[in-house]
């Protein structure tokens, strides 16, 4: 993860900066002949090869516009798709994954990328700020240059950097750590639905979740004396459902007793319950985990998930060998 490789440079007394890169109709731009040459050179050949070339090339489309009135309303003629994948599939972000896939050998040398679909962040890390900054440009003069020989669109307007700092520094902020005209530096961004800020801190994110909860709270608190438990469950998960996401990146926060409190208003809200009534048997009995069994539940899948990434203890020691007198 992103937030893990920053806490680690960070730990190892390492300058770390983000780039958060935002392309222009990204799916719209991609070439179609360079799509079909990677293709061929990830394996795809042959019949399968074909399939992908007619799934992709001479599609057409046409526009109409309506007027206000619904009267005279006009469609232009067919016109040839020559650049962009189909959007509405689920082989649309798989292509589109595969014409960026080899970004990273072309910055390797000077960064780590993570690339989600069209979502593209990097990592720059040095041992000082001057060197930091030398890395930081030459990084956006050969990512700039990879996606216009790719035919895609940096938006240098809505792309930005963001040097990190752990705690111990904080508070000595530095007005700009880059000097870069050609992106703005920021104190914070959205990466992946995630708010991120300089220094790892997961304050602004619970802070965009809970007027969210308040608002479920006033629903449930609405439909309470007209609903059935299980009506007001419904509504309950389709609010409340959106505090898994990412939430292994802000459950241990000290701020998440927040969404706790929210989450004990709401089910006294549902069951009747008073303002002093304990809420753990009012949990259980609904069978709805508290943002912190969430918090370990989504641990515990993760790591079951990705099983490779970690390696036990007893694989650390040299094993003895027993031999025979």
């Amino acid at each position: 993860m992103l937030t893990d490789s920053i806490l680690t440079s960070l730990n190892q007394h390492e300058q770390v900066g983000g780039i958060f890169c935002d392309l222009t109709k990204a799916f719209d731009c991609v070439n179609h002949e360079i799509l079909l040459a990677k293709l061929h050179y990830y394996g795809i050949q042959g019949v399968n090869a074909n399939w992908f070339k007619t799934y992709i090339t001479n599609r057409k489309q046409k526009v109409k516009i309506t007027s206000q009135n619904h009267k005279g309303d006009s469609l232009c003629r067919w016109e040839t798709i020559k650049y962009g994948v189909p959007q509405g599939s689920i082989l649309d972000p798989l292509l589109f994954i595969i014409y960026v896939n080899d970004l990273p050998s072309a910055i390797h040398q000077f960064a780590t990328p993570v690339i989600y679909v069209d979502d593209t962040s990097i990592l720059v890390t040095a041992k000082d700020l001057k060197d930091l900054q030398i890395k930081v440009s030459s990084t956006l003069n050969h990512v700039s240059n990879w996606f216009s020989s790719s035919g895609l669109t940096l938006n240098m307007e809505k792309t930005n950097i963001i040097k990190f700092y752990s705690n111990h520094f904080h508070n000595n902020l530095q007005q700009s750590a880059f000097k870069i005209n050609t992106i703005k530096e920021v104190t914070n961004t959205k990466f992946l639905g995630l708010e991120l800020d300089n220094n790892i801190n997961r304050k602004r994110h619970v802070a965009k979740i809970l007027p969210r909860l308040s608002r479920a709270c006033y629903a449930v608190r609405a439909m309470y004396p007209i609903s059935c438990i299980n009506m007001l469950k419904i509504i309950y998960f389709a609010y409340f459902h959106s505090i898994n996401y990412g939430i292994i990146f802000w459950g241990n926060f000290t701020k998440s007793k927040n969404v706790f409190l929210a989450q004990k208003e709401i089910i006294r809200i549902m069951t009747g319950s008073s303002p002093k009534t304990s809420c753990k048997p009012l949990f259980q009995s609904l069978g709805i985990l508290i943002v912190y069994s969430q918090y370990i539940f989504s641990l515990m899948k993760f790591l079951l998930q990705n099983q490779e990434m970690f390696t036990s203890n007893s694989e650390s020691y040299p094993k003895r060998v027993n031999r025979k007198p």
